[in-house]
């Protein structure tokens, strides 16, 4: 069955839901290793960028849109390869 555009997403996270999983607890922890100057997180620091331009609120809620379509996008990519991690 051939999903609409904007179901998609979710057939990519609902056909791969482990791998999904595992590869959030994966990812995270990269954000919050100190890879900038002074010690800082990517996280905190993408935070901070957004929270100039936007109120600290939605900056919050725009990273965290980012990265679920990080996620989509690596999803996308082993869907693509018919990569899908089953028990």
């Amino acid at each position: 069955i051939a999903a609409t555009p904007p179901v998609f997403p979710l057939r990519l996270y609902g056909g791969n839901p482990l791998l999904a999983y595992i590869l959030c607890f994966l990812i995270a922890p990269t954000f919050d290793a100190p890879w900038l100057p002074g010690g800082q997180n990517l996280r905190a620091a993408a935070q901070g960028l957004f929270a100039r331009a936007f109120e600290p609120h939605f900056a919050s809620l725009l990273f965290g849109l980012i990265y679920v379509t990080l996620m989509c996008l690596l999803l996308w990519v082993c869907h693509r390869k018919r990569w899908f991690l089953k028990l």
